[in-house]
């Protein structure tokens, strides 16, 4: 009957649209998280549709990589924290790095 708990209930449950949305967001990073690697498995697989499952795939790790920065933002900082430090490191070199280092740190 297309009926859920909620409508059941009297005021039991409330709807709550934000809980709602990162249920569905949820859902559908858990979907992404599968359907990735089984999209660069298929491109390997294939040869005949390499380039459909490639681009698939890299679209699906796309979408996976922002849902994830939505649903963690602690792990978007820190993916922005490391893409820093290789920027850094790739700009002036580990070995200069490493003499600016004071004594008590090593």
């Amino acid at each position: 009957m297309g009926l859920k708990i909620r409508d059941l209930a009297l005021n039991e449950f409330r709807y709550n649209p934000i809980r709602e949305q990162e249920q569905r967001d949820r859902r559908e990073f858990e979907f992404l998280e599968k359907a990735w690697p089984l999209a660069e498995w298929l491109s390997v697989i294939y040869s005949r549709e390499r380039n459909y499952w490639k681009v698939a795939s890299q679209n699906y790790f796309e979408q996976w990589y922002w849902m994830r920065c939505k649903l963690e933002p602690e792990w978007k900082r820190q993916r922005e924290r490391e893409s820093e430090v290789q920027r850094i490191i790739a700009e002036y070199g580990f070995d200069e790095l490493w003499e600016c280092l004071p004594e008590r740190v090593l």
